[in-house]
């Protein structure tokens, strides 16, 4: 019986912990740091975790929690309330049909595909707002 209520436990961990770490992430990355010309080369620490999650585990990162994240970084950085939500959805859908591609390559190859597609979604951002 311990054995059982250890498992559910387990279980259920592992479906959330995803979702709060990127969350705990999306916090710290909205946290004011005064150092001169920071905006133009802060990485969107958001966007990361859904790529990661949506490459490796996406079992665990459904499309609702990647647009929750984004709605909680909008509310965070002040941006147009569905801006990351909807961006992050769209890279959630997108990464997702590629997922396949993406297994076995190498951390060059798939940090090259965050980069064109933290490009593509800072353009969809800047042609919304």
């Amino acid at each position: 019986m311990i054995n059982a209520v250890a498992q559910r436990l387990d279980r259920g961990a592992r479906m959330v912990v995803p979702f709060f770490l990127s969350g705990v992430l999306i916090m710290v990355s909205a946290l004011p740091l005064h150092l001169p010309s920071y905006d133009e080369i802060a990485v969107d620490i958001g966007l990361i975790a859904v790529f990661y999650w949506a490459i490796y585990r996406p079992d665990l990162f459904p499309s609702m929690a990647a647009f929750i994240l984004g709605l909680w970084q909008d509310i965070l950085l002040g941006t147009p309330m569905g801006l990351h939500g909807l961006i992050f959805l769209l890279a959630n859908a997108v990464i997702g049909s590629q997922r396949t591609f993406f297994q076995g390559k190498s951390f060059n190859v798939v940090w090259w595909s965050f980069s064109l597609v933290a490009f593509a979604a800072s353009f969809l951002a800047w042609v919304v707002v």
